[in-house]
């Protein structure tokens, strides 16, 4: 278990939205670029968001990103020992701050997150919903009270390991679980019965067109703004039928590469890839415009690498 503050942020920001065995190799590739908290405040954000690649949330690395130059802009390249302090910082909610003082520091506060809740709620068989917005204190009050007088740090990161490797979601491993013996759910057997969740509605379903424009062997790209989705990213332009699509795209020789599907948190995209390659340009002014192999120099969010797949295909 690290002590050292500065990974234990990097870990828990990337696991926030990423299950430990998916997360390790992005903890690994973005700590060899970034090993020192220094490191990452003097990057260019369009190199923190490429190391970022592929694990979505931009917002994230942006955070990150503007929390590091805080650090060593204003507090001399140290991170804050106390929960109340770190949650003063960008980014850095009530889990993340707890994990940090507890973990780095030693502060005497337990953490919570989804996988505690679903260890507490199975040990108590407890009916509180966990999609509540109460459910936070209700589950920091609980989890106060169970770590006792232990070490926090060491409490913590039992816990944490608990859930994410023993107590899991679907198929919990009860013959290794160390709380077994006392654990309300395992002597019911209605461990998948907690937590308690409210019932999941369906995602709603919007569908776009991405516009390809090749000439030359360059190809039309844009920025997004930095709040948003993709924050930051570059795409290939695409367009929502309540969009205003730019008149230069009316073009008669577009040609269908297929369709992509991308699944955020709120919603399910459709694009619908079309591509064309006209004789003369029709980029506008001040246009970024790439070549294929440059487009791998660029941060794009996975919907985008799906497309750049099929225009590699075409």
């Amino acid at each position: 278990m690290s002590h050292d503050p500065y990974q234990i942020w990097i870990s828990e920001i990337i696991l926030q939205q990423t299950q430990v065995k998916q997360g390790l190799p992005y903890f690994e590739k973005f700590m060899k670029r970034f090993p020192t908290l220094s490191s990452l405040a003097e990057a260019h954000l369009d190199e923190v968001l490429k190391y970022w690649e592929g694990l979505g949330y931009y917002s994230r690395a942006r955070n990150l990103h503007s929390t590091a130059q805080t650090l060593v802009r204003d507090y001399k390249g140290q991170f804050p020992k106390t929960a109340e302090a770190l949650m003063k910082l960008k980014g850095i909610g009530p889990y993340t701050a707890r994990a940090i003082s507890s973990l780095a520091f030693g502060e005497q506060t337990a953490v919570v997150d989804g996988n505690v809740f679903r260890v507490l709620s199975r040990f108590f068989t407890d009916p509180f919903c966990i999609d509540l917005p109460a459910a936070r204190k209700h589950y920091q009050q609980i989890a106060d009270q169970f770590m006792g007088e232990e070490k926090a740090g060491d409490f913590n990161q039992s816990m944490m390991d608990l859930g994410a490797m023993i107590c899991r979601p679907g198929q919990p491993d009860c013959d290794a679980c160390p709380l077994r013996s006392a654990c309300k759910a395992f002597k019911t057997q209605s461990q998948t019965k907690f937590p308690v969740r409210k019932p999941k509605t369906p995602k709603p379903e919007r569908t776009a067109l991405c516009y390809v424009i090749e000439h030359r062997g360059k190809f039309w790209m844009q920025q997004r703004d930095a709040s948003g989705l993709w924050g930051g990213l570059f795409e290939f332009p695409w367009y929502e039928p309540s969009d205003t699509v730019p008149d230069f795209l009316s073009l008669p020789e577009w040609v269908e590469l297929g369709k992509v599907i991308h699944v955020f948190t709120h919603f399910t995209l459709h694009l619908k890839v079309m591509y064309t390659c006209p004789p003369k340009n029709i980029f506008p002014p001040k246009t970024l415009t790439v070549s294929l192999e440059d487009i791998d120099n660029l941060s794009l969010p996975k919907a985008m690498h799906k497309v750049l797949q099929l225009v590699r295909n075409k």
